[in-house]
């Protein structure tokens, strides 16, 4: 095995436990497992960083002073049973941006590594979807398909997992100008999305297609700032001012929808309800941690809010709000006139757009097209220097 092989497969081994499919937390014995590996992961890393001397970048930094906020808030209000999947997360994540910082001079392959997991994992899922029609787990509510369970969780859990395919996929098949990359993995994505009729991947997908054409006619370049503005601006439009209810006829012709997002919007509006009757030092601060983030009182049930926004401000406050932002900043502010670098900011914007109806920032998997995003920028000042 040549030097190159060692060195790949070593970082398979280490991105494995990052990558972890959602069927796996459903398992006593698989969710034990990984908390181990995640542990062992980081302890290798950090120690062999720690003996390198290297210097550890400002987004390892940020990423831990914004977890630890989060858990001191979680503290003051007496939270605690988030505090598990707080601490899984946290550890997934910074094992992903230590995997970069130890293999800096090895970015290509660290990317592939990443494009051949979260491919293998939709194939195998798309397996599992003709092998187990229900799932692997059924639904134990009444009839409803859409709580049925598969390798990477409930169908909307499915898009989880191809943000890491298609930013992955776009930068290897510019950079290496091989189209293969982006054929395999949208034949993979498309099959996934189409065999449980997933809406929202449905609009990622035309969205994606959108802003790349948009970038290819105007060569506009997609900034930190601008993302996050337009972010911002989108969940104040479609959550607070509801624009949606202008446009129901088209949702209905083009998806079969209503306007309320599959009853999202009646969610929306209970969770804003939480945030009017908040205390100004809770708007602040936050409320902290809830399990799978279920804050909201809805139909006689706990419910995420759907709406990545939401979840933020009244767990984490203003303060988290902002946090998360200057990450998000940090990870896309790079001034590249790079087609390859354009498409991953492109993946990430897209990301962000989605969360507009789903909490995808609590899965480590969502964050993975920004760290790769920021380690864009040691990657090309190698190539100059080399």
């Amino acid at each position: 095995m040549t030097k190159k092989r060692r060195e790949s497969f070593l970082i398979l081994t280490l991105l494995v436990p990052v990558m972890e499919p959602k069927l796996f937390t459903q398992v006593s014995f698989l969710v034990y497992l990984f908390s181990f590996l995640n542990i062992a992961v980081f302890a290798y890393l950090f120690t062999m960083l720690l003996l390198s001397e290297k210097k550890i970048s400002i987004l390892f930094y940020l990423w831990i002073t914004y977890r630890a906020y989060m858990l001191v808030v979680s503290l003051f209000n007496g939270k605690f049973e988030g505090l598990m999947q707080w601490g899984y997360l946290t550890l997934m994540i910074s094992n992903c941006i230590l995997v970069f910082e130890r293999f800096r001079y090895s970015y290509c392959e660290i990317i592939k590594v990443i494009y051949f997991i979260s491919n293998l994992l939709l194939l195998c899922n798309l397996i599992a979807i003709f092998l187990f029609p229900r799932g692997i787990i059924e639904s134990s509510f009444y009839d409803v398909t859409a709580g049925d369970y598969y390798l990477l969780g409930i169908k909307t859990q499915f898009t989880t997992m191809m943000f890491p395919a298609i930013v992955t996929a776009l930068f290897l098949s510019v950079e290496k100008n091989a189209r293969n990359y982006i054929v395999v993995s949208a034949i993979l994505c498309l099959a996934n999305i189409f065999c449980k009729s997933i809406s929202t991947a449905i609009v990622g997908f035309v969205l994606l297609l959108v802003l790349i054409f948009i970038n290819y006619w105007k060569n506009i370049k997609y900034t930190g700032v601008f993302i996050i503005l337009a972010w911002l601006i989108c969940q104040v439009l479609f959550v607070f001012i509801k624009i949606q209810n202008f446009f129901a006829d088209f949702f209905v012709e083009a998806f079969h929808k209503d306007a309320s997002f599959s009853s999202r919007v009646y969610i929306w509006d209970a969770a804003i309800s939480l945030l009017k009757n908040s205390d100004v030092l809770h708007l602040i601060f936050g409320h902290g941690l809830y399990k799978d983030d279920s804050f909201v009182p809805f139909s006689g049930s706990m419910w995420q809010p759907h709406n990545q926004f939401l979840s933020i401000i009244y767990s984490n406050g203003v303060i988290g709000l902002f946090l998360f932002c200057i990450i998000v900043w940090l990870c896309l502010r790079g001034a590249f006139r790079r087609r390859s670098y354009e498409m991953m900011v492109i993946v990430c914007f897209l990301s962000l757009l989605l969360s507009l109806t789903e909490v995808y920032f609590n899965v480590a998997v969502c964050w993975i097209p920004f760290i790769c995003t920021y380690y864009y920028w040691q990657y090309r000042l190698l190539r100059v220097v080399r």
